[in-house]
């Protein structure tokens, strides 16, 4: 762990929503194609787990559940962050806008 794990995780995410919108070109008139990213922070319980026959790799928590509403949700190829992610970021570096995606959390959308 580090106090840069947010910033890498947002970069991260940034990569991903520009390589897949270049991809994403390559369909034009596909209307559905898109991606949603999502970054919380928090406490998650992630390992590999299975058999010798079957082994995966997978993550519990919180945070999981609820990027995974996040992403859910219908909308263009972007990348979403929780106010516990922003929280750790350094906030000159980043522009956010505020999205109401969840009634109970505050959410943001990189810019």
């Amino acid at each position: 762990s580090s106090d840069r794990d947010a910033a890498w995780a947002v970069e991260a995410g940034r990569a991903l929503c520009d390589e897949f919108s270049a991809l994403a070109m390559l369909w034009p008139r596909s209307t559905t194609l898109s991606l949603r990213c999502a970054l919380d922070t928090g406490q998650v319980v992630a390992g590999v787990v299975g058999s010798i026959d079957r082994l995966e790799y997978t993550a519990l928590g919180l945070p999981i559940s609820t990027t995974s509403a996040i992403a859910s949700t219908e909308g263009e190829t972007e990348l979403l962050l929780t106010e516990e992610t922003w929280a750790r970021l350094p906030q000159k570096r980043y522009q956010v806008e505020p999205v109401n995606l969840l009634p109970d959390r505050k959410t943001y959308r990189v810019l």
